[in-house]
């Protein structure tokens, strides 16, 4: 479904759609689910996935995009509004319950497509992904 739908707001950015994509990567999260264990670790990232999808408008797309890694789709969007999704989202997990005594943070790579340099999903999907090696290489 996520693959579908990447591929038509694809091919809406084409047509001069705005486009952004954000991947989100648990920061702490292996440690938390090391020690807490699995159980815990599942309700981490299921309270992660709840505030993606609550943050997020009706028409954008939230999806586990693997292991503690999380895709917002966010159509007709420009790169402000996605920065204003993350610090939403932020500020949430602060306040969560479970990801916010555990200290579980995200790094959030985004990528806005650009039809001059961009051709195909795997373009704006890299380059998103990208920028979150870059933010998590400055973390560490």
């Amino acid at each position: 479904m996520m693959n579908i739908h990447l591929e038509r707001e694809v091919a809406a950015a084409r047509r001069g759609h705005g486009l952004v994509i954000c991947i989100h990567d648990l920061d702490r999260f292996k440690d938390y689910n090391d020690s807490a264990g699995h159980l815990a670790g599942d309700d981490a990232l299921r309270a992660f996935w709840q505030i993606l999808v609550e943050e997020s408008r009706a028409m954008n797309l939230v999806a586990r995009f693997g292991g503690n890694e999380f895709m917002s789709i966010l159509s007709e969007s420009a790169l402000e509004g996605a920065f204003t999704y993350v610090t939403r989202v932020a500020e949430r997990m602060v306040e969560d319950p479970i990801l916010g005594p555990a200290h579980i943070t995200s790094s959030t790579g985004l990528s806005s497509f650009n039809p001059d340099t961009m051709k195909t999903v795997e373009d704006i999907i890299q380059a998103a992904d990208t920028k979150l090696f870059k933010k998590k290489g400055k973390r560490s």
